[in-house]
């Protein structure tokens, strides 16, 4: 797996690898926001618990998780923030966003009224 890693770096280089996880970064934004915001809908055409759960959760998956990544990485590479100074800090913010996004997802399809 590394040697591949070391392919790909001297294939792009290592600012176009920056360049395309931010791409990807904001794509995955997007995308997320349009699913949450379709769940969110369903919520309020249909006033149906089980959806505002979904759509929360669904937030808290993608819309926490890139943008938090993404400002990390830009933060970062522009000197302002060392991500090894931070150590265990960034996994654990994450972390606990992914859990209770799917908590929330899991409330939504266990929830019954």
């Amino acid at each position: 797996m590394i040697e591949s890693d070391v392919a790909l770096q001297f294939l792009v280089g290592p600012e176009d690898l920056s360049t395309l996880l931010t791409a990807v970064t904001l794509v995955g934004i997007v995308l997320g926001l349009i699913v949450g915001y379709q769940a969110y809908r369903g919520y309020r055409r249909n006033d149906s618990p089980a959806m505002f759960w979904l759509a929360l959760g669904l937030v808290l998956l993608v819309v926490v998780q890139y943008p938090f990544s993404l400002a990390l990485s830009v933060l970062d590479s522009a000197g302002l923030v060392s991500l090894p100074a931070l150590g265990a800090f960034l996994p654990l913010v994450r972390e606990t966003a992914n859990v209770g996004g799917l908590l929330c997802i899991l409330y939504a399809l266990y929830d019954r009224d």
